[in-house]
C-alpha cells in the first residue's frame, strides 16, 4: 500500500506501494474499515445507534482518503499538512515537506516550515519537576546485591528484536547470543573477558548474555540488547507503569552479574571489536 510517515524533524513524506500483496491481504487501513462497518451493523441490528454511530464515516475506498480523514482530524495541530496530496508529495520524493505546511505554491507544492516559533522571540524553557526513580526501582538500588545499571537499547549489527534476521544465517553467525557491553574495570572485577557467558539478576528475573568488554561504558553501567530471540532485557524490568501515561519504566534497571562459563566455539568464530570504532 501506499503510505505516509511523518519523523522526528516533522517530515512528512510518501512512502509507495512496490509490489501486490500475497493472496487476499488487504492493508491495514482497508480491515479496520471493513471492521468499522460490520460494528456498525451489529448495532443497528441491535438498535444502539449511538455506538452505532460511533463507527461511522470509515467508507473509504483509497489509501489517500485515509490520509485526508487523518488531515481533517488534526487542523490546527503542529503536523498540520494542509492542502497536501500523495500527488504532491510523489513529486516531492524523499526530502517531502516539513510541517506544518503553511500553504500550497503558485507551483503547485506545499511550502513547509523549517524552524518553528521563529517569529516568538526568545525561546522558553519550561521546568518540569522531575518525582524521582519509580519505587521499585529504588529498592534495587539500596541493596548491594544488585550494584550495575543495566541500560538496554538497539545495536546496528541487528534489526530491531532480530524478527527478521533470524532467517539470515549471516546476521545470527554474528549475533548468537545477546550480548552485554562491560567496562574493562568491571569486566575485570567480575572475572569476565570478551565471549564469557554471564547472569545478570534481580528480584524480577534472569537473562543470559554473552560478554563483549568495550570502554564507552561507565564503570558501574552495562548496555544489553533489549530483545533478542535468545534472552530479553525486560526480564530485568520493574513493574512500575507510569499513571500518567500508562509507559513502563523498561530503559533501565539494576542488577547482578555473575559468570557463567564460556563457549569456546564462540571465541572462535566471532569478532569483539567494537562496534563503535571505525
Amino acid at each position: 500500500m501506499n503510505l505516509t510517515s511523518i519523523n522526528g524533524e516533522r517530515r512528512l513524506r510518501l512512502y509507495q506501494k512496490f509490489m501486490d500483496p500475497p493472496g487476499v491481504a488487504e492493508p491495514d487501513w482497508k480491515i479496520m474499515a471493513m471492521m468499522a462497518g460490520k460494528l456498525q451493523a451489529l448495532y443497528q441490528a441491535e438498535g444502539n445507534l449511538d455506538q452505532a454511530a460511533r463507527f461511522s464515516g470509515f467508507d473509504w475506498e483509497h489509501e489517500e482518503d485515509v490520509f485526508r480523514a487523518a488531515v481533517e482530524g488534526v487542523k490546527g495541530a503542529q503536523e498540520d499538512y494542509g492542502e497536501t496530496t500523495y500527488a504532491m508529495l510523489k513529486l516531492l520524493g524523499t526530502n517531502g515537506v516539513q510541517t506544518p505546511v503553511t500553504e500550497i505554491k503558485s507551483c503547485g507544492l506545499p511550502a513547509g516550515t523549517k524552524r518553528l516559533y521563529e517569529g516568538s522571540g526568545r525561546f522558553k524553557f519550561i521546568p518540569a519537576a522531575w518525582p524521582g526513580f519509580p519505587s521499585q526501582l529504588q529498592q534495587l538500588m539500596n541493596d548491594p546485591r544488585y550494584p550495575f545499571w543495566v541500560n538496554n537499547g538497539r545495536a546496528n549489527q541487528g534489526w530491531q528484536t532480530l524478527y527478521d534476521d533470524r532467517r539470515k544465517p549471516f546476521v545470527m553467525g554474528r549475533e548468537p547470543l545477546p550480548h552485554v557491553e562491560i567496562h574493562p574495570h568491571d569486566a575485570t572485577r567480575l572475572g569476565v573477558e570478551n565471549g564469557d557467558l554471564v547472569e545478570l539478576f534481580n528480584p524480577y528475573g534472569i537473562v543470559t548474555a554473552m560478554v563483549v568488554v568495550i570502554e564507552s561504558n561507565r564503570p558501574g553501567h552495562v548496555f544489553m540488547l533489549f530483545e533478542h530471540p535468545k534472552g530479553w532485557a525486560n526480564h530485568l524490568t520493574t513493574d512500575y507503569v507510569d499513571p500518567d501515561t500508562t509507559i513502563p519504566y523498561y530503559k533501565g534497571t539494576k542488577a547482578g552479574i555473575r559468570k557463567i562459563g564460556m563457549l569456546p566455539y564462540l571465541k572462535e568464530q566471532l569478532t569483539f571489536i567494537p562496534t563503535n570504532r571505525t
